[in-house]
């Protein structure tokens, strides 16, 4: 990571720029990745009607819940797993960029707005008291703006809970954030820099992947037939009688992980159930 910002600072751009350049060369490398993640997120949002109707068809039971959920996404091709790809493919980078800002003697002394040091704590100005969680006297506004961005990016990118389970966990996500705000608060300037780059990226291209597209039909909307399924109901738009029929496919379409994935914990909670009415009927006979 050292080595790009030292290209980008010999072709003559001050180093807030050079942090600034590698943000967008890591952001579009991940543009794929970040494209998918949008369509799966559409994909989910539209689907949050079905999501609704099947937790007030099944109630305080779980196991019939999940089962349903995941059979909705595999029929859907929906991956709840690939938002965490962008997260995890990032982590190297932030290791990198963390380890080259702590190191870099260049970026000592190199100034960006108020800031004096990138390679040190953005301290607007010292408070006459201390704050709490021993983040001292000195008032930062990075690391206030990387938390502040990183909640809306989460607002932008999660479906609504549809359970008080993802309720929890999307309250526990914001926790986290507060605490990696008091992380940044003692970290170099311009590690804050990179994140509110990469937020400021990941919500516009939100935005412009958003755009101009029409939005697909969903349960109970106009031009759509709700079609009754054994775990769901799934929208359905009648085709044109002068729309040709669409070609047979060659073969079977292959396997993802996912749907093996999903596969193996259906049949891991029919034979949990299974056991269970054994045991039951165990009970009964004693």
């Amino acid at each position: 990571m050292h080595y790009l910002l030292d290209f980008f600072y010999s072709a003559g751009l001050p180093y807030f720029l050079c942090i600034i350049s590698l943000t967008i060369l890591v952001r579009g490398c991940l543009f794929p990745v970040s494209r998918k993640q949008a369509i799966m997120a559409a994909r989910q949002k539209e689907l949050q009607p079905i999501l609704a109707e099947l937790r007030k068809k099944y109630g305080d039971d779980q196991q019939k819940f999940a089962r349903a959920q995941m059979d909705l996404w595999r029929k859907h091709n929906i991956n709840p797993l690939s938002g965490c790809l962008p997260v995890f493919l990032q982590l190297p980078i932030f290791i990198g960029l963390y380890t080259a800002l702590n190191s870099a003697v260049d970026l000592r002394g190199q100034r960006f707005l108020w800031i004096s040091n990138l390679a040190g704590p953005d301290a607007l100005f010292r408070l006459p008291f201390p704050l709490p969680f021993g983040m001292g006297h000195d008032f930062s506004i990075l690391p206030l703006c990387t938390v502040a961005l990183f909640l809306i990016q989460q607002k932008m990118f999660m479906p609504p809970a549809t359970n008080e389970q993802e309720a929890m966990q999307q309250k526990m996500m914001n926790v986290m954030t507060g605490v990696m705000g008091i992380f940044f608060w003692h970290q170099p300037a311009g590690l804050s820099l990179y994140f509110i780059a990469s937020s400021l990226w990941g919500i516009t291209e939100r935005k412009l992947l958003g755009t101009g597209k029409p939005q697909p039909a969903i349960a109970g909307g106009p031009g759509v037939e709700v079609i009754e399924t054994s775990s769901t109901s799934e929208p359905v738009r009648p085709q044109k009688a002068a729309q040709a029929a669409p070609p047979a496919e060659s073969g079977p379409k292959p396997v993802t992980f996912w749907q093996r994935l999903m596969a193996a914990a259906e049949e891991a909670q029919r034979q949990a159930e299974s056991q269970k009415n054994r045991d039951n009927k165990k009970d009964r006979r004693k």
